[in-house]
């Protein structure tokens, strides 16, 4: 059993079908990577695993997330608010979830617009 396992279930009913499959593709390569280039396998595999918790949301809720907590930065995110879904992803991921680890969180936060 993998650490992230406990968390498909919710990420099963937060995610399309498609998307959901994506999000553990995304895991795997991100362990690949960090097995690769020496970094910690299993935190690069919860943030690939998590890293679109938000993306399904809809843009109303996505804005309102982002309005709520401060997270708007750029008057672009009003206008599309998809490229809030990882900042808002990051967020939902501490609160809904109790994961802590800062470097997964900003990893998540970070994802669309790098």
């Amino acid at each position: 059993m993998k650490e992230w396992d406990t968390f498909l279930p919710v990420l099963k009913k937060r995610l399309r079908p498609k998307r959901f499959d994506h999000s553990v593709s995304v895991a795997r390569t991100a362990f690949s990577l960090a097995e690769k280039y020496g970094y910690d396998t299993s935190r690069a595999e919860l943030a690939g695993l998590l890293h679109d918790y938000a993306r399904d949301m809809s843009e109303n809720d996505l804005l309102a997330v982002a309005e709520n907590k401060g997270l708007i930065s750029h008057p672009v995110e009003r206008q599309v608010p998809v490229l809030l879904h990882g900042p808002v992803g990051a967020v939902l991921v501490k609160e809904d979830l109790g994961i802590i680890d800062n470097e997964i969180l900003q990893a998540i936060a970070c994802h669309t617009t790098g």
